[in-house]
Parts: C-alpha cells; structure tokens; sequence
C-alpha cells in the first residue's frame, strides 16, 4: 500500500520521512501563508520543491511571483500575487495580468491549486519535461472558493502547470492561492532530490530561528 507524506513545500518534514524510509508517494503543499513568509515577499524560489513566475500569456519576460494579502483569500490571508506596475497585485484575472507558471523540482502525478473567481473562468494546464501539454482543467466562476484539480493517466509526467484566470477590465476576482502538489516516488534516482529538497527546508527554518 502506498504511503503518502504530505509536508510544506519548502522542505520541512523531509528529514522525517527519509529516516524512515523511501515513502511511495508525497504530497507537497505550496501556500502563501506558510511559516516565513509575509506580506509583499518575494515567493518566487522560496519553495526549493518549485519555482514561481508570473508569465506574460502573449510573451516576454518572466517576473517574479510574490504573497500579497486579500481579504477574501481561498485559505488563510495571503495569496500569489504579481507586481501590476508598482503595486503587489492578488487579481489574476484584470486585462493585464500575467498568468502563473510554476515548475516542479519532481514530476507529479497530479495538481491541484484553490482560486475565488467572479467572472472569470481559471483554466488549469499540465506540461511535460519536453513542454508538451498534458491536459487541461477549467473551472467555472464561483465566489466559494473551489479546487482545481489535474491527473495524468501516468507516473511522474507533470514537470510544469500554467494557471490563467480569464482576462477582463477593471478588478475582476481571480484569486489563486494553495497550490498542492501530489508526485509518486517509484525510482530510487528521486530519493536524492528529496534528501537535497529536505536539506534545503532544514536550512531555511535554521534561518528563520536564528532570525526570531
């Protein structure tokens, strides 16, 4: 029977896990509110499981994704967030904004990611390592924050996702916010990635003791 681990993303609880053993599935969860990080900080390669962007969904230049607080957040009080000409800006939907694109550090099995949509429809997509589309998730408008979530019929194929809220003027709600991340550990060749992930969250939270 398969055992799955669910941690935060940034690595904690990995020690755990490796001590006792190669686990067959885990679960990593990358949200904005999670332990060290605050309002307006640069999230972009805070999690060593992923990497943030916020992508131009007609090309150019990747920026950085940050956490932004919102009073109608999914879960907790902060969401992804971009920098919309000077400001931190939690609204994915508005006729400028980028979508956000996340890569793995381990390929998963499935994703799914909480959102708070007025009027526009999320559409969730899955790439492979070579950047070849997986498969598509849509989900409608609705002010109670819902999940939206992405399987593959195969092992490990999701290396990438893109997130894009449908765009419209003004402030239209396009919250995006706990981003979760489910990845089968079948080869001993991951068992490295997830000792270097699981140091690397060690390291961060020595950090942030030093510094409390």
């Amino acid at each position: 029977m398969k055992t799955p681990i669910t941690f935060l993303g940034n690595g904690l609880g990995l020690a755990a896990m490796l001590a006792g053993g190669l686990a067959h599935a885990v679960v990593f969860t990358f949200d904005p509110d999670t332990p060290g990080i605050n309002d307006g900080d640069n999230i972009s390669t805070f999690f060593p499981a992923a990497q943030f962007f916020a992508r131009p969904s007609g090309g150019g230049g990747d920026a950085p994704v940050y956490a932004t607080s919102h009073g109608a957040a999914p879960t907790g009080s902060l969401v992804f967030g971009w920098d919309n000409g000077g400001f931190l800006d939690g609204h994915w939907g508005r006729s400028n904004a980028p979508d956000l694109f996340v890569v793995f550090s381990i390929p998963a099995n499935q994703v799914s990611i909480d959102y708070f949509s007025d009027v526009g429809i999320v559409t969730l997509q899955a790439f492979d390592s070579g950047n070849n589309l997986l498969g598509t998730s849509i989900g409608t408008p609705d002010f109670f924050p819902p999940t939206l979530t992405l399987s593959t019929g195969g092992p490990d194929l999701i290396q990438s996702v893109r997130v894009s809220v449908r765009r419209s003027p003004g402030a239209d709600f396009g919250l995006l916010d706990h981003l979760v991340m489910y990845s089968s550990i079948p080869e001993p060749r991951q068992t490295a990635i997830l000792a270097a992930l699981g140091l690397a969250g060690l390291v961060g939270w020595r950090r942030l003791k030093r510094r409390a």
